[in-house]
């Protein structure tokens, strides 16, 4: 259970970066669910094998889906800090609508700002990623 140690210290340490105190993971932690096992709907949960390998999941109707899978602690928490600034993003958004303002541009740059506070390599990655949905999505 290292591999979740290290995650859950290295999440709280960074997510004090939005002066968030935070104790712990904000998800459900499972170490490899038995086939059948219940897991409400609607909810994110991390898994993380006995070999290190972390993926974060979500249930839906019944069925668990992969967001994402990786060995890597630092790609795990980019994954889980993203969702969070992009959620922020949309947040900030809804509560600035205006006939002026274009929804999306304002969403990606609140998100991108706040993911910069958190890392530069992390924000430039972030930028790259919401650049391409607006060319292939203008």
């Amino acid at each position: 259970m290292d591999t979740l140690r290290a995650l859950t210290e290295q999440y709280i340490h960074i997510a004090k970066k939005w002066d968030e105190a935070r104790d712990n993971l904000p998800y459900i932690i499972t170490n490899e669910p038995k086939e059948g096992a219940f897991i409400e709907d609607d909810k994110q949960f991390i898994e993380v094998a006995s070999d290190g390998k972390m993926s974060l999941k979500y249930t839906e109707r019944g069925n668990i889906d992969v967001l994402m899978t990786t060995h890597s602690i630092d790609e795990f928490l980019y994954f889980l800090f993203k969702s969070e600034a992009e959620a922020y993003g949309r947040g900030y958004a809804m509560q600035h609508l205006s006939p002026e303002l274009n929804f999306r541009k304002v969403y990606f740059q609140k998100a991108v700002e706040r993911m910069g506070t958190l890392s530069e390599e992390w924000q430039n990655r972030l930028q790259e990623e919401l650049n391409e949905i607006l060319i292939k999505h203008p």
